[in-house]
């Protein structure tokens, strides 16, 4: 759980914990995934409406919904600073949000007075003296605030349940038995550490338009006029201290003519293109050539008359100086570039992972999931194997479990032609262990067995109990 309601706490339900948990609290819990898309789209048009009432407006990126405000010389057009928040607090109600406004001396205040006070609909609560400010955030309830779950509990195990009782604690204490998390709220509160407002800054788009008296129908021709126009774009990447993220390109598309008749639809005259080098990057020849083979792929299907390119980026990361002691023999770089390639060149979709996942049957406990960066291996420490060898034996499951001839009746180990003469029979088995239950879907009832055969195969087999029949699930190798 990430996020919960007043109702959901008042039965006792908290962020981080799990669903079923949650749950057993409370019969009537109902829950969803809020997409990403979406929530980014909210936070959006929130700021953009904040920004009407002061210039300097932060998102938390820790928490989403909460802002902060700079309300510093806002006197001058607000008689009060009641009145401020009144009016900031009934224009996104109108809207249908629900809102909790607090002003404090400092930024945590506000954000801790804030999140206290949450339970009540449209609060509206404002403080303009240190000491009243300090002697309410000593009653506001740790749960609230941007604690992780682990430490929140170990210190509610103690009585710990407010922010006054956990500034008693001495700072070292906190650090050594709750971590740098709770450190981190602790010196918050005590003023040792006084974050400063990062407003986010309205940048313009980083776009370039071009029309083209003479239309083209080569796709070499459109990457002339990208190669062209991208050092500008680059350039303007730089100023702001960006790189590269993400290139997008939009034709305009004159349908092609044949005789008296339109060869397309004539109102489809866009095609969209965008390519995602394997990390941010000002080089140009990786984002052209990741470009070439995006285009290679498309058919125009009429004359390009038009030409849109917006440079997406992200800012600059400052990596430390690597001086070449113990690291990894693979380049990583290397093989992210080529996965880029590989996803420009056939899509988005054809490199992908495997994801582990909270699941009852084998099968299930994975998914596939696309591969956007690479990662280096670490492998586990191999267990000895009963010849003292260090072999590491990998599972590998089928994508659907093969379905089995019937079993010869009486023949289990020796004499057993699992997958036809071709592989040889079996010489033994170990087993059987049981997959059962999933009865909120569908009654499983598996036996699986590992089965040597002949010629040094090792097969991951299962008995249906249901469907009485045998399947063959996976190789061990």
């Amino acid at each position: 759980m990430l996020e919960v309601n007043a109702a959901a706490r008042a039965v006792g339900v908290l962020p981080g914990m799990r669903y079923a948990a949650a749950l057993s609290l409370a019969p009537t819990l109902r829950a969803g995934v809020v997409p990403t898309a979406e929530l980014d789209a909210r936070i959006d048009a929130l700021r953009t409406s904040l920004r009407a009432y002061s210039p300097r407006v932060e998102a938390s990126a820790e928490e989403p919904g909460v802002f902060w405000l700079d309300a510093a010389g806002l006197h001058h057009l607000w008689r009060s600073a009641g009145a401020f928040c009144r009016a900031l607090a009934a224009a996104l109600q109108a809207q249908g949000w629900v809102v909790v406004v607090a002003l404090a001396p400092s930024r945590f205040g506000a954000y801790a007075l804030a999140r206290g006070a949450a339970r009540r609909k449209g609060g509206i609560l404002v403080v303009e003296e240190p000491e009243a400010e300090r002697e309410l955030l000593g009653r506001v309830p740790l749960d609230r605030l941007a604690l992780q779950p682990k430490s929140r509990d170990a210190l509610a195990k103690l009585g710990v349940r407010r922010l006054g009782e956990l500034l008693a604690l001495p700072a070292d204490g906190v650090r050594r038995r709750f971590g740098e998390d709770a450190l981190r709220l602790w010196r918050m509160a005590a003023g040792d550490w006084r974050p400063q407002l990062r407003p986010d800054v309205e940048l313009p788009p980083n776009e370039r338009e071009q029309a083209l008296d003479d239309g083209t129908d080569s796709t070499d021709a459109v990457l002339f006029l990208v190669k062209r126009t991208l050092p500008t774009l680059l350039a303007a990447l730089v100023a702001r201290h960006e790189r590269l993220r993400r290139l997008a390109v939009t034709l305009q598309i004159e349908p092609a003519w044949k005789g008296h008749e339109v060869s397309e639809d004539p109102g489809a005259r866009q095609l969209a293109l965008h390519v995602e080098p394997a990390e941010p990057t000002l080089e140009e020849a990786i984002i052209l050539d990741l470009l070439r083979l995006r285009l290679e792929r498309v058919e125009l299907g009429g004359e390009v008359v038009g030409i849109g390119i917006e440079a997406d980026g992200v800012l600059a990361r400052h990596d430390q100086l690597d001086l070449g002691l113990g690291h990894c023999r693979r380049d990583l770089r290397a093989a992210a570039l080529a996965i880029a390639r590989v996803r420009a060149e056939l899509g988005e979709d054809r490199v992908v992972r495997a994801e582990l996942r909270d699941a009852h049957l084998p099968e299930e406990r994975f998914a596939w999931v696309p591969a956007l960066e690479v990662a280096a291996p670490t492998p586990g420490v191999p267990t000895p194997d009963v010849d003292g060898s260090l072999r590491t034996l990998v599972r590998r499951l089928r994508e659907a479990p093969l379905l089995l001839p019937p079993q010869p009746r009486n023949v289990r180990d020796d004499g057993w032609l699992v997958r036809g003469l071709d592989h040889g029979s079996a010489v033994r088995s170990f087993g059987p262990y049981v997959v059962s239950g999933q009865w909120w879907r569908q009654d499983v009832h598996r036996e699986y067995q590992f089965t040597e055969m002949t010629r040094g195969e090792l097969l991951w087999l299962y008995f249906d109990r249901h469907q009485r029949r045998w399947f063959l699930h996976g190789e061990v190798g």
